[in-house]
């Protein structure tokens, strides 16, 4: 996941979030999952991503934490096991939240948007999932 912020607006461990489900008509088989995403401060920005930065823009690439990523991976796995012994399959969402940014200085954000890009794979690009997000509508922590 990578989110695209003004400069003086970052994104910090678990200010994105991502929620995972499965239901069925058997509760021992459905899952609700949250997980919070983390910075991944060692990734190496792609040519791809900073031909999207403006001047007074950055990049902030996170990642599910080593459990979260294998929770994740253990639910996939009991998804596709559900689905080749049941014909009706169940039905699973997957969903991404930015719910919260850090503003450092005294600059006033009321018009500044957040792009959220998401990569599901090592070897594809990062793909533009939300679009446009207005900062005055998250949680957003002054001075951090």
């Amino acid at each position: 996941m990578a989110v695209k912020s003004p400069d003086g607006v970052s994104v910090n461990d678990g200010d994105v979030v991502l929620d995972f489900s499965f239901r069925t008509g058997e509760p021992e088989s459905s899952f609700n999952h949250t997980f919070p995403v983390i910075v991944d401060s060692d990734y190496a920005l792609s040519a791809e991503l900073k031909d999207e930065l403006e001047n007074d823009e950055q990049f902030t690439v996170m990642r599910l934490s080593e459990a979260d990523a294998q929770r994740m991976k253990s639910g996939q796995k009991a998804i596709r096991e559900y689905r080749s012994q049941h014909e009706e399959g169940g039905a699973g969402s997957i969903n991404v939240r930015l719910i919260s940014a850090c503003q450092s200085g005294g600059s006033a954000w009321k018009d500044s948007e957040l792009d959220v890009y998401l990569k599901t794979d090592q070897s594809d690009e990062f793909l533009l999932f939300l679009d446009d997000i207005e900062l005055s509508e998250l949680d957003v922590k002054n001075g951090c």
